[in-house]
């Protein structure tokens, strides 16, 4: 499988997975990284990878999706509380 289908699926995964506000702020960090805004240290080098970026754009975009296509009433708990 190749990178950019392999980060694809993981970003679907992660949508389907986690809660949007999860991973937002990676994405984040990610298109800084990348960008060359914000500098990171080896153990998060990973979050300026186009792999990474892909992966959680993908996953953001999912979810986004998703929340529209089901409605926002799902988010909430069945005590209404979110």
């Amino acid at each position: 499988m190749s990178d950019v289908a392999l980060s694809i699926v993981i970003g679907i995964g992660l949508a389907a997975a986690t809660g949007f506000r999860v991973f937002l702020p990676m994405l984040i960090v990610s298109g800084a990284a990348y960008t060359g805004h914000l500098p990171l240290g080896d153990s998060f080098a990973w979050l300026g990878t186009p792999s990474a970026l892909t992966m959680l754009s993908v996953a953001a975009i999912v979810k986004v999706l998703a929340t529209q296509r089901r409605g926002p009433s799902l988010l909430v708990g069945k005590s209404g509380a979110s």
